[in-house]
């Protein structure tokens, strides 16, 4: 079996699911993806995954909506486009460094 073919290919199934999952329940649900990672690189606490986590997210949350009401003062940014701005790129940082550990 050709295992990079088959890892790349699984790769992007991962990524194309990503997507579709964060195109069905909006562009927030991209912050539910990336706050465990988020926490455990900031946290270091390994005893306390969900908690690290959903705190990390609920915070993420918080600061993209003061930050989309604060943007453009008489106009609201949508906070889903801010969440998916930051953790969009987040999301591609890590699939790339990903790979370089084998």
């Amino acid at each position: 079996m050709r295992v990079q073919r088959v890892r790349l290919g699984l790769t992007v199934l991962g990524v194309v699911l990503a997507a579709t999952a964060t195109g069905a329940a909006g562009p927030i649900g991209s912050v539910a993806l990336t706050s465990p990672q988020w926490g455990r690189r900031l946290v270091r606490v390994p005893q306390l995954p969900l908690a690290v986590s959903a705190l990390t997210g609920a915070v993420v949350v918080v600061v993209a909506d003061l930050v989309a009401r604060t943007l453009m003062p008489p106009l609201e940014f949508p906070v889903g486009a801010l969440t998916s701005l930051v953790a969009g790129p987040y999301l591609l940082w890590l699939l790339g460094r990903s790979g370089h550990r084998q």
